[in-house]
């Protein structure tokens, strides 16, 4: 069995702090984290600071160098919460049933799929920006992406009546992009539609992919 790839924090080396947290130190670091979240998604990477993250959890910037060693390692801290979430979801979709209860099993994960957007869809952004001039963090978040992909597109493949030779990943790829890019353009780009349409036609799409 192929391992599975280090999640984007690990496959770049974040730093350990030297010591093992306790409470005390879990939560100081979850304080960093949210204010650094809160200050990268209201001001944007380039223009966020240490200092200013430090300022808005209301602790010292050598606090802050004690966890992490740069803007770049918070972000990757970041980036690392968000993949678990987003790769549990892969996973949860894998859970999906074939037969009678497909319909409103992919109905239940597209809405909870929906919801992880509207709250993460900013880290992803975030990511591509960032890692447009770092080849490291590229390759990294592609691999990632591959790994959910596969995963996707294996299960659509196995809900199918009839056994295909089409290839998982291309058809992971091809099914998650589409729930992505029609996230963005209905709710950030303005398409005129509702939430519920758009829930009801995603759940569909992935119905009629599973029934190909």
């Amino acid at each position: 069995m192929t391992a599975a790839p280090e999640e984007p924090a690990a496959a770049l080396g974040l730093r350990n702090p030297g010591f093992e947290l306790g409470n005390r130190g879990r939560r100081t670091r979850h304080m960093i984290l949210e204010a650094a979240r809160d200050r990268f998604h209201c001001l944007g990477y380039e223009d966020t600071t240490i200092d200013m993250i430090a300022a808005h959890g209301g602790i010292s910037r050598a606090t802050v160098y004690t966890y992490f060693a740069s803007k770049r390692e918070v972000f990757l801290a970041i980036s690392a919460e968000t993949n678990r979430e987003y790769q549990a979801r892969i996973e949860q979709f894998t859970r999906v049933p074939a037969g009678r209860g497909m319909h409103d099993a992919l109905e239940a994960w597209v809405g909870d799929y929906l919801h992880f957007l509207d709250r993460t869809y900013w880290v992803t952004m975030m990511w591509d920006h960032v890692a447009a001039s770092d080849e490291e963090l590229l390759a990294t978040g592609i691999a990632q992406q591959q790994r959910a992909w596969t995963a996707f597109g294996s299960h659509l493949l196995s809900l199918r009546p009839r056994s295909s030779e089409q290839n998982p990943t291309t058809l992971g790829m091809v099914a998650v992009s589409m729930l992505d890019r029609a996230w963005f353009y209905a709710e950030m780009g303005g398409a005129p539609t509702s939430r519920d349409d758009l829930h009801r036609t995603l759940t569909g799409s992935l119905v009629a992919l599973a029934a190909a």
